[in-house]
């Protein structure tokens, strides 16, 4: 007998459990969470910024020495006397000395790193920010559709006091027909209610990655500025859309101080072993090379000139971010405030 009842109520837990509407209430950082961990767009952005780091390394491989082999067969026609030749070589390359050049390049491309680190963050803000609106905007409208619903019903009984009322004579046609266009008047707000509510649990599935099932209502505000001015400080020194065109900028400097170097010389060393059928005589090579450009048909100064160009274009997209997020800043201030 006790080990049915047990049975019975281990069945009643699962079903429990198992009914969506009777799941454990979800927080706002369960939402959170979860929109974290199945944003698809946090994957894409991730992605990019290995993407970004692997370029780091190959400009890093620049500066080390690169070791390649060869091996070429040829069958020479040269009449009755065809002849077969196999060549196989092994050679190194490093490069020694070319100003900084390529230090330069390599450092623009660590600053487009960390860049890319901060708009991985900023996504990273924006994707929570949309979660917590859509689960807050999901409960305000729960909370709409039942204060709609208890409208309509309490209009419906004012509908059926007003017929009673008007069937005795006490009121008149005129008084009935009011009562039924503010029932009809609800009955539409009481749809659009239900409508917004199926577009909130919507946008929360697309946010979160999973239906809403009973969300709570967030018992307090996070700790906020005392006033504009201190959000404005605080938003200008951590602000990720800041820092990055920061770091975007101090990329576009070293490019352009890299463009500047291209004019310069290049020192290169080489080495080299080869030989001939295998089993002829191994032959060895060292080089030094030194190497520049006498005329380019004026390449590199227009290089150097769009390297100018992007830097004052990335210095002015720095002072527009601060302007942008100076009144975005000033904008919540005032939404707060009237809400």
């Amino acid at each position: 007998m006790f080990g049915r009842k047990f049975a019975e109520l281990s069945c009643a837990a699962i079903l429990i459990l198992a009914t969506p509407g009777l799941a454990a209430a979800e927080s706002l950082r369960d939402s959170l969470r979860n929109a974290y961990k199945n944003s698809g767009i946090l994957v894409q952005n991730r992605a990019l910024l290995r993407a970004a780091d692997e370029k780091v390394a190959d400009a890093v491989a620049a500066l080390r020495p690169v070791i390649s082999w060869s091996s070429r067969f040829a069958h020479a026609y040269n009449g009755p006397a065809n002849t077969d030749s196999l060549v196989t070589s092994l050679n190194a390359e490093w490069l020694l000395y070319d100003f900084g050049s390529s230090d330069l390049q390599a450092d623009a491309l660590k600053e487009t790193v960390l860049a890319t680190r901060q708009s991985l963050v900023a996504i990273e803000q924006n994707v929570l920010l949309r979660a917590a609106t859509a689960h807050v905007t999901y409960r305000r409208s729960v909370e709409f559709v039942s204060l709609r619903s208890a409208n309509v019903e309490l209009i419906e009984q004012e509908l059926r006091a007003a017929q009673d009322r008007f069937d005795v004579g006490e009121v008149t046609r005129t008084d009935v027909a009011l009562a039924e266009a503010r029932l009809a008047s609800a009955r539409a707000s009481l749809a659009s209610a239900q409508g917004e509510l199926a577009k909130a649990a919507a946008e929360y599935h697309a946010v979160v990655g999973r239906k809403p099932g009973d969300l709570v209502t967030p018992s307090s505000l996070p700790e906020l500025p005392r006033d504009v001015s201190s959000a404005i400080s605080t938003a200008r020194s951590h602000h990720p859309d800041l820092i990055r065109v920061q770091h975007e900028v101090v990329a576009a400097e070293l490019v352009l101080k890299a463009s500047q170097l291209a004019y310069r010389p290049r020192l290169e060393a080489g080495a080299g072993l080869s030989n001939v059928d295998l089993d002829g005589e191994l032959t060895r090579s060292l080089s030094l090379t030194v190497s520049g450009p006498v005329y380019s048909g004026g390449a590199i100064a227009s290089a150097s000139r769009a390297a100018i160009a992007q830097r004052d274009a990335t210095r002015a997209q720095l002072h527009v971010a601060g302007l942008e997020v100076e009144q975005t800043v000033r904008n919540a201030f005032v939404v707060l405030e009237v809400a």
